[in-house]
């Protein structure tokens, strides 16, 4: 007689899948299925996550760049570099804000500060050099005649020795002055008055009366200039004893 508690071959829960083991007929081992979590996917097999988007370029560090590198080139021109006074300390300012907030093209950043910086430099020493240059090219001067000749009324400028002291006036017909000026500063300016269309010239002679430098124009707001930096380029090219050879006898 059975016992009717035992347990029935067909009862309980269903065991592992069984495989037969290809060519030996024989039942192998169970291979248990991978475990499944409730909301999670399980990727196969040519899983396309989607397209990958590069990071995208910080404006601000892409300005401390370009504000860098156009100060760096400013900085080199004379009087026009004065500007990187301002445009080397905002690169360096917007460069190290990039830095400091870790945005992307780190690189930018620092080359923006970089060129920042030497267009800075660069102007801090012309700064300090330019009056240098100014009193050396100033401290050698020698007698000039400047003198100016118009059919009508005229003004004139003259700067014998500094840029920032220019000598004007207003006069008619001639003019006519001796001065101690610099042969690398020295220079006279002078323009028809309104209302004179008539011929203006403009000469600088030396203390033996030889012309070094002379310009001439007619018309309405002509114009005419003489600079005795022009007489030093036979002097470059020849040698001081030629310098005189260049002009005429007055």
């Amino acid at each position: 007689m059975s016992d009717p508690y035992a347990p029935s071959a067909k009862s309980g829960p269903p065991g592992p899948a069984q495989w037969t083991a290809p060519g030996t007929g024989y039942p192998g081992y169970g291979q248990p299925a991978a475990p499944q979590f409730p909301g999670y996917a399980q990727p196969g097999y040519g899983y396309d996550p989607g397209p990958v988007q590069a990071p995208r370029t910080s404006g601000l560090t892409t300005a401390a760049l370009v504000i860098g590198i156009a100060a760096a080139v400013i900085s080199v021109v004379p009087i026009l570099g004065l500007v990187s006074y301002l445009l080397g300390p905002l690169a360096m300012v917007l460069g190290i804000v990039a830095l400091a907030k870790g945005l992307y093209r780190r690189g930018f950043a620092v080359s923006g500060v970089a060129a920042g910086a030497f267009a800075l430099l660069v102007c801090i020493l012309y700064t300090l050099l330019l009056p240098t240059l100014m009193m050396i090219a100033s401290s050698d001067t020698d007698t000039y005649g400047f003198e100016v000749t118009s059919d009508g009324n005229f003004d004139t400028l003259v700067i014998t020795t500094n840029f920032l002291t220019p000598e004007s006036g207003s006069h008619s017909g001639n003019f006519s002055a001796t001065m101690e000026a610099s042969p690398l500063v020295g220079s006279m300016t002078a323009s028809n008055a309104p209302g004179n269309s008539g011929e203006i010239a403009c000469v600088i002679y030396n203390d033996e009366g030889t012309v070094l430098v002379e310009d001439y124009a007619h018309g309405p707001d002509a114009q005419v200039k003489c600079l005795l930096a022009d007489a030093w380029e036979p002097l470059l090219d020849d040698g001081p004893a030629d310098l005189q050879a260049t002009g005429y006898r007055r």
